[in-house]
This record gives C-alpha cells, structure tokens and sequence, in this order.
C-alpha cells in the first residue's frame, strides 16, 4: 500500500508513557487468545479527552512495533488531523463516498508504525456511511493490512456513530473525564454497547488529580485504566 508521509508526531510525557504502556499491556495480554484487532474509542459526552486518548493509545501500540492505524470516524468533530497537524482535505468520508481509494487518503507518521486515516469531508449523512456495507468492507481490509486499528468515534450518548462502530469492530474501550463525568452516564454507555452486542474491553479515567492518584492508584498522574 503507497502511504503518503507527513513526519509528525505526538510527544508523550514520561508519566504519560507509564500509564499508556500499562493500558497496552492489559489489552495484550487480556486478550491473548482472542485477537482484537480493531478498538473503538468513546466517551459519554464531550470533552473527556477521547480523542486525545486514541491518539496516545495509537502511538504507544506503535511504539511496541506494531503497524497500527488511527482511524478518524468522528465526522461531527473532527479533531486526529489537528493532535498530528495532517491535513484533512480527503479522508474516510471521501473512501466510502467512493471518491478515492485508501492509499490515497492514508497518511504516514512518527513514530514509526503509526498511520492516520482522517475524516476528510464532513458528509450529510454520517450515520448512514458509518452503517454501510461499504464501511464494513473497509474494516475488513484495513485488518489485512494493520496489526490494529483505533477508531476515535462521537460520544455515544449523543450519536448513534460510535453504537454502529462497536457492533462492527473487536472491542470498545469508555472515557471518563474525573470530575465530569457521572456514573449513570457510564452505565448508560455500558447499555448501549451491550444492546448491539459489542465488548467494552477496558474503560479510561483522564485527568485524575495528583493528591488522587497517589492515594487510590498507582503513580500515573494523568490517565487511570480498569
């Protein structure tokens, strides 16, 4: 596959690092004998740092020699291009509209191994081109060529998107947002992804205090996983 090249990167703090190289490994090795290939990020609402989460969870997954694709499937609010300043001219609408092909929408980053498929075009019916056979089809491919793929998806209390994408892909994993988010909207996502017959694989806690953190977790200041 002729992947286009741009050389950006996220930089992850030291602290950072820790907390995704642990979410990597219980991933890993959680699920030893059932692949997952394909992750859906989410969260219940806005503003919980879903989207910063995929992109740190797809730079540590690289890190760690796999060859993994960050997917931008939140047509609503686009925001992967902006985390790695790629442009976003063409991207995955632009696929499933069938106005260009995967090779020509697939960009290339640092570190080496990760690669980011933007959202391109925002279409008119998202919901509709996120439930296609087109996009399953894409799916399917795209886990002939990756070792993974992270979907970053709306926030399912608000869509349906990331609803139709957990019942497609390997596993779903919830952000929460310490302070923001409330535990019925927690349960409430947990229901959804349950009623479609996905599997939340793991859920994330951002932003977790320092004082908190020292207390009730391990030394990760930023990100917590259960």
């Amino acid at each position: 596959m002729a992947l286009k090249s741009k050389n950006k990167h996220v930089k992850l703090t030291k602290l950072d690092t820790e907390a995704f190289s642990a979410l990597r490994a219980n991933i890993q090795y959680s699920y030893l004998n059932n692949s997952i290939k394909s992750i859906v990020v989410t969260s219940s609402n806005s503003g919980e740092g879903k989207s910063t989460v995929a992109c740190n969870l797809a730079t540590s997954f690289s890190q760690s020699n796999k060859k993994v694709l960050l997917l931008d499937c939140d047509f609503r609010n686009p925001s992967i291009h902006k985390h790695f300043n790629l442009t976003n001219t063409i991207g995955l609408s632009d696929i499933l509209l069938g106005k260009y092909k995967l090779q020509d929408c697939v960009q290339e980053c640092e570190p080496r191994h990760l690669y980011v498929l933007t959202s391109g075009n925002t279409p008119n019916n998202p919901s509709q081109l996120l439930s296609s056979n087109i996009m399953l089809d894409l799916i399917s491919e795209l886990k002939e060529n990756f070792d993974l793929i992270i979907l970053d998806t709306p926030p399912i209390l608000r869509f349906a998107d990331s609803q139709i994408l957990s019942a497609i892909n390997d596993g779903t994993i919830i952000v929460s947002k310490y302070g923001k988010t409330n535990k019925q909207s927690i349960i409430k996502c947990k229901e959804i992804v349950d009623k479609v017959n996905g599997r939340i694989i793991g859920s994330i806690i951002n932003d977790v205090p320092k004082k908190v953190s020292s207390t009730y977790y391990k030394n990760y200041d930023k990100i917590k996983a259960f």
